[in-house]
């Protein structure tokens, strides 16, 4: 992140952006607490504003501490923090989430979330859900399936950007979010830039540097001694795609069903390689 020189120009917006990712993360020091900002500035509503050094950053806290504190020890800050507990089906009723919904919160929570979700997390997905299907365009961009998908790892962004709008004290910015309306855009890349993008930066440097395994290399570590060229060229085709789906998931998988249905010969060396994965992950331990 470059390096601010001086700090007299930093402004009320940025002075109260540095309070709130202070409130939500007390154990941030001043290069998280910056790197946070840089990362969700539309969020934070510091688009253009510079931002301070570290050194700058700490006298923020210093000069704030009594009102950070108070407002943490209050929660003052989050003024619907019953939003950010578990759901349940009972918890409908008193947060506005239809009946109709509450099928598919089930699901997706069991399927595709695995986890608890929270009240705000599933009044996101509701709202996605119903203004999605409520286009003839939307509705029919994706398959049920991923449709849910989508809409789940969307309403974990919604609800997230929420939460910075109330810390904030400010109307709720999702404009770089509302793409996910016009476009065909990949919701589980959107998470990854948006969420991870130091590990996103390091996926995609990996994908643009993938060297592909000769046919030698390959026999011996799959213990496959006859290997045809053919086969080796697809092999890395499906293993080169496999690096692709860390920072492209829409595209891969799309790419990984058309690979499998062309060549469906090459599945037994995709399982050979997974064993030797395993086999490998095994012995590290």
């Amino acid at each position: 992140m470059p390096r601010k020189e001086g700090d007299k120009q930093v402004s009320p917006k940025v002075i109260e952006a540095v309070k709130a990712v202070r409130i939500m993360n007390p154990d941030y020091g001043a290069k998280q607490i910056l790197k946070a900002i840089d990362k969700n500035r539309k969020a934070y509503f510091v688009n253009g504003d510079r931002l301070p050094s570290e050194g700058g950053v700490y006298k923020i806290l210093r000069e704030n501490k009594n009102e950070i504190d108070t407002r943490r020890a209050k929660n003052t800050f989050i003024p619907n923090k019953q939003l950010d507990t578990p759901w349940s089906v009972g918890s409908c009723l008193q947060s506005n989430i239809p009946p109709a919904m509450v099928p598919l919160l089930i699901e997706i929570q069991q399927v595709f979330q695995g986890r608890e979700l929270t009240i705000r997390q599933c009044r996101w997905i509701a709202f996605l859900y119903q203004s999605v299907t409520a286009s003839e365009v939307l509705k029919n961009k994706w398959e049920p399936d991923q449709l849910k998908e989508n809409i789940s790892i969307m309403a974990e962004m919604f609800a997230k950007r929420e939460k910075m709008g109330e810390i904030m004290g400010k109307t709720i910015n999702t404009s770089d979010l509302d793409i996910f309306f016009s476009n065909d855009v990949d919701s589980l890349k959107l998470w990854l830039k948006t969420f991870a993008p130091e590990q996103y930066k390091k996926d995609a440097k990996a994908a643009n540097e993938f060297q592909p395994l000769s046919r030698e290399v390959l026999m011996s570590i799959l213990g496959m001694n006859e290997l045809t060229q053919e086969s080796v060229n697809v092999f890395n085709e499906w293993l080169q795609n496999q690096f692709l789906s860390q920072i492209e998931p829409q595209k891969a998988s799309a790419i990984d069903k058309i690979l499998l249905k062309q060549h469906p010969e090459i599945r037994p060396v995709i399982e050979s390689w997974y064993k030797w994965i395993e086999a490998n992950e095994k012995e590290g331990n």
